[in-house]
């Protein structure tokens, strides 16, 4: 027969087992990339801009409770089916349940790619798996229904050959076309393409203007970056003719881009409208640019380095809202 201490510390120690079991459960480990912070809690995914704080967008998986009807005696996080896995993968988010469920996401746009297991069809990949060409097929048809984030993660997957034939050219065409809509990230590596020529025929003042522009994307609220150092290191090798004509194109091109960035922004604010929001957007005395969006009582805010950041987070924000 044990002693009444052993009982005592058995007794303890099924309390702690039990409490293990049915306490709460961790999230994974957040993941940050590119100054985008993508985390999730129970069956909520959300990416935020570190620059600004700002979530730019958040998606609720589809997922069932382990129990139902749903216990509220019962500590939540046991009841669901929560994201266990988060990983990130050439501009794709792959998610796991606790049940073994798989889950894709489009990192720029948090919207649900495939279903695994839960609707009964394959599970999509750009890694060559079953599956892989109705997720290129459709990021390819949104790069070229002109969606900037698109063309740049197409760009990425043909500059890496990653689950696609490298081509380099194909790659820096598209870095263009989201460029001269003012994406950040792709006017930065159009100047590496020009910096190395890879591409494109090599040209360190196309380099030096599109670093600059990248640079300025945003400069005044976040400082001009990685961008801006890039700027003077190739600045050093130009002469003072080739920088007089770099300037030059810079403030045509960044005329342009300004234009290109006011027309999609205005497609954005005629479709909220149509949908019953009201929208305004302000600078804010930090540089920073801000949209709201209204409606019935609901607000959707967003501020941010530019207008096409601002608009597209508010645009997500908004249609994450229940009818």
């Amino acid at each position: 027969m044990l002693p009444a201490k052993c009982h005592a510390l058995c007794f303890v120690f099924a309390i702690t087992v039990t409490c293990s079991a049915f306490g709460k459960i961790a999230d994974p480990k957040p993941i940050t990339q590119d100054n985008i912070r993508y985390q999730s809690h129970r069956h909520s995914v959300w990416a935020t801009d570190l620059r600004t704080e700002k979530v730019l967008w958040k998606t609720d998986v589809p997922m069932d409770t382990y129990r139902e009807p749903f216990d509220p005696d019962l500590e939540e996080d046991v009841q669901w089916n929560i994201i266990s896995s988060l990983k990130l993968q050439s501009g794709i988010l792959h998610l796991e349940n606790s049940k073994g469920e798989s889950f894709r996401l489009n990192s720029a746009t948090g919207k649900l790619i495939t279903k695994r297991q839960q609707s009964g069809v394959e599970a999509a990949d750009i890694n060559g798996e079953a599956g892989s060409e109705p997720l290129l097929e459709s990021i390819k048809r949104s790069a070229s229904e002109g969606d900037a984030d698109a063309q740049c993660l197409l760009a990425n997957l043909y500059a890496e050959g990653d689950g696609i034939a490298m081509d380099l050219a194909k790659a820096a065409n598209l870095y263009r076309l989201a460029a001269e809509q003012g994406h950040d990230e792709a006017q930065v590596k159009l100047g590496a393409c020009y910096r190395d020529g890879v591409g494109v025929l090599k040209s360190n003042t196309k380099a030096y203007v599109w670093f600059n522009i990248s640079a300025e994307n945003g400069g005044a609220l976040n400082g001009r970056g990685r961008a801006g150092e890039l700027v003077g290191e190739i600045r050093k090798t130009l002469s003072a003719k080739e920088l007089e004509e770099a300037e030059a194109e810079m403030k045509g091109l960044q005329k342009e881009i300004s234009a290109r960035e006011k027309e999609n922004y205005s497609r954005i604010i005629r479709q909220l409208n149509k949908a019953g929001w009201k929208v305004s957007m302000r600078k804010g005395d930090n540089g920073s640019h801000i949209v709201d969006a209204k409606k019935e009582g609901k607000t959707s805010t967003a501020q941010a380095p530019n207008w096409r950041v601002a608009f597209i987070s508010v645009w997500r924000q908004c249609e994450q809202w229940p009818e």
